[in-house]
């Protein structure tokens, strides 16, 4: 069983006309993982921010054993999953999290099936669309990210298709990373329709 948590927290004074002196908890996650054999392991994580209870990922993964030959880097998981799609940056307020709908606190209900071979990394999710609430039709939402690394680049391209009763929603995406010494570069264009 492993158990981790991390918070962030700020404290801001404005002196105007009237003094503003006040602590901020932006960001506090309680995360666990509980191995349950070497295949399988259970995962949850949660914001505990700003006074309430709001749950992220709860699932179930699973890995296959062989470190050689065709499911070596391949996992499943099964449950309430953060959908792979662009550069996951921790801050939902950017442009490319809210406008594409992929942050921390949209989660949805599906399955992924990841494989890491190397320096390349893929990831297919199949969900409800309907983020944390009930799905209402037989559609489900398509979502893929495709990942190559390098030893200080970063390249991918992403996915995503959802049709509902009201809408058909397509996304694309291509992004890219580059360290420089202590300097991080990184970038995300994406097409919507």
């Amino acid at each position: 069983v492993s158990v981790g948590a991390n918070m962030r927290v700020s404290h801001a004074t404005s002196f105007s006309a009237e003094t503003m002196n006040t602590f901020e908890n932006r960001e506090a996650n309680v995360y666990i993982h509980v191995r349950v054999s070497p295949w399988a392991s259970l995962y949850a994580d949660t914001s505990v921010a700003e006074a309430s209870l709001d749950g992220r990922e709860a699932f179930v993964l699973l890995t296959p054993t062989p470190t050689r030959g065709a499911l070596a880097g391949a996992h499943i998981k099964a449950g309430y999953l953060l959908l792979p799609f662009g550069l996951r940056i921790w801050d939902d307020d950017e442009l490319t999290r809210q406008k594409t709908g992929f942050t921390f606190a949209s989660p949805d209900l599906g399955v992924e099936a990841g494989f890491e071979k190397g320096r390349l990394s893929t990831y297919v999710a199949l969900s409800n669309g309907s983020g944390p609430g009930l799905d209402v039709d037989e559609n489900k939402k398509l979502s893929v990210l495709s990942e190559l690394t390098a030893s200080r680049l970063r390249l991918g391209l992403s996915a995503s298709m959802d049709t509902t009763q009201s809408r058909r929603t397509r996304i694309g995406g291509l992004h890219a990373g580059a360290t420089l010494g202590r300097v991080a570069l990184l970038g995300e264009v994406d097409f919507l329709r």
